[in-house]
């Protein structure tokens, strides 16, 4: 799959989380253009380098398989903070102490599916 960090969708006019605004069966042309990809949820974070309590996160791509997933900072995909809120409170559920800033946590599918 190519690099999706440059083709993020990114809905700045209704600042909606893009699975709400559209899925890959979109009516709406406009959105269902390709090139767009869209956020299904997050599957693991890690420390970013050299920003203190700054995270990468592994998401995984509506319509694309986990191994496609990829690592990218909040700042590259729009409404970031639904998708990480949800993300940790999945990794919660799954025993995961969220609050440990220094560790990686990957979600059992990202494990599942053969991420480290």
């Amino acid at each position: 799959m190519a690099s999706v960090s440059s083709k993020i969708w990114r809905n700045n006019a209704t600042n909606t989380p893009p699975a709400f605004a559209c899925f890959s069966s979109c009516t709406n042309p406009s959105l269902a253009e390709p090139g767009r990809f869209f956020v299904d949820h997050i599957i693991g974070r890690k420390p970013h380098c050299g920003n203190s309590g700054s995270f990468l996160w592994l998401v995984k791509w509506e319509g694309y398989p986990i191994a496609d997933a990829s690592w990218q900072t909040q700042a590259d995909f729009p409404r970031s903070e639904y998708y990480t809120c949800a993300f940790d409170e999945r990794a919660r559920r799954e025993g995961h102490d969220v609050s440990e800033y220094n560790s990686n946590i990957l979600l059992r599918e990202a494990r599942d599916a053969g991420w480290r």
